[in-house]
């Protein structure tokens, strides 16, 4: 089930942060294309070598960690 953790209603795209199973995080946003053009690029990354998924998880783990993100 997901939970909501956040409104943000104050940011230039409006998000809704949630949890899912109490596990995952998600950010939820409307109407925002901007981020398309990087989930794309990544995907064809990922495409070409299945190694680059698992990086770009363990990046986003280091960041969140290190208090980057």
């Amino acid at each position: 089930m997901f939970e909501v953790v956040e409104d943000v209603r104050a940011a230039r795209v409006p998000i809704l942060r949630l949890i899912f199973d109490r596990s995952l995080d998600v950010d939820l946003s409307f109407q925002n294309v901007e981020p398309l053009p990087n989930t794309q690029l990544l995907r064809a990354y990922a495409a070409l070598d299945p190694c680059v998924r698992d990086l770009v998880i363990l990046v986003k783990l280091w960041a969140k960690s290190a208090g980057v993100v």
